[in-house]
């Protein structure tokens, strides 16, 4: 029995031009199956870059990691929380916002720290510690980070605008 698609598989012509006289029981599955595969590699690569924000699983893990940015994760519990497999959100993650899940938590985490050390009566350490953060070595060490990749960047007024932007 024809599907919906017949009239169409059966006016197609392969790449490797067949006769059109030959209708051989295996032929025509080779047409179906390459017809089948044209249609699935068109549609995968119509979908725009940007829409990969939009996956649900992805709006997940963002969600899931933006309340427990503070804690201890692993890549493994965030795609646990997604229902998706983690090489696969670590694939997606870094197509959507051009950074690994580490590198976004460790980002937020500098965001939290930075607007907490706004208020002089909170100790650097506690803060550290609740960023998520080891100790007050810890962050140090990653603030340092952070600006000399902005040095190397050569990219010091985004670290300026980001240092002292508001909340």
């Amino acid at each position: 029995m024809l599907g919906p698609f017949s009239a169409t598989v059966l006016d197609y012509e392969p790449r490797t031009r067949l006769p059109r006289h030959h209708h051989a029981p295996a032929t025509l599955s080779l047409i179906l199956e390459g017809a089948q595969r044209e249609t699935v590699g068109s549609r995968q690569y119509d979908c725009p870059v940007h829409s990969r924000r939009d996956d649900p699983r992805l709006r997940r893990a963002m969600d899931y990691l933006e309340a427990n940015y503070r804690t201890r994760l692993t890549v493994a519990e965030v795609a646990a929380q997604s229902g998706i497999h983690p090489s696969y959100l670590a694939e997606l993650f870094r197509e959507a916002y051009g950074s690994s899940v580490g590198e976004w938590v460790r980002n937020r985490r500098l965001e939290f720290a930075r607007d907490a050390l706004r208020n002089p009566a909170m100790p650097i350490s506690c803060i550290a510690v609740k960023a998520g953060f080891a100790d007050q070595s810890h962050l140090t060490r990653m603030f340092r980070a952070a600006l000399v990749k902005a040095i190397q960047e050569q990219n010091l007024e985004w670290f300026e605008y980001w240092l002292l932007r508001k909340p």
